[in-house]
């Protein structure tokens, strides 16, 4: 079994679908995974390979001319 630190609920502000389940989300909670929703945290900055904390955009003034 996987045991993940952090994951990412990719969907949109009020979304058709209803996702994520909420099934889904309580089997990360039980492996006390950190849950990134980009309808509420928006863009995330994820660096792959690297210990580095998720970074969220919008905490970011002007991110776009990082």
């Amino acid at each position: 079994m996987t045991k993940p630190h952090n994951a990412i609920i990719s969907r949109g502000w009020l979304n058709a679908f209803h996702h994520p389940n909420e099934q889904v989300v309580n089997r990360y909670k039980a492996l006390n995974t950190q849950l990134h929703d980009t309808a509420i945290t928006g863009a995330l900055h994820i660096t792959l390979g690297a210990y580095l904390p998720v970074e969220r955009q919008r905490d970011i003034k002007y991110f776009w001319r990082k």
